[in-house]
């Protein structure tokens, strides 16, 4: 990404954590929203 210039400034290694955090709490958040659906279907 810096190669292309598409980021100018912070450090790689603490954007990639917080991407990868960011991805986590995203997936888990769907996860609780598909258990929510499911159960208001089966129930």
């Amino acid at each position: 990404m810096r190669k292309r210039k598409l980021i100018s400034s912070g450090k790689p290694v603490s954007l990639l954590r917080w991407h990868e955090r960011l991805a986590w709490a995203k997936s888990l958040l769907i996860l609780v929203h598909v258990g929510i659906y499911s159960n208001a279907i089966l129930a």
